[in-house]
């Protein structure tokens, strides 16, 4: 559940932001919803979400 609405102004250059359902965003690239997807993007797409959690 979203606590509460954020305005999100990106500005200028390229941008990737993690938002969630009532956020409004602004000049923004790349936006993502999935915490997942956002570190992936980041990182490529071999990069493991749950790695810090294995022990």
């Amino acid at each position: 559940m979203p606590a509460a609405r954020d305005n999100i102004d990106c500005g200028g250059g390229f941008d990737r932001v993690l938002v969630d359902g009532r956020d409004l965003t602004s000049d923004c690239e790349k936006k993502f919803t999935s915490p997942r997807k956002y570190y992936e993007s980041i990182f490529g797409p071999n990069y493991d979400y749950y790695a810090p959690f294995y022990l």
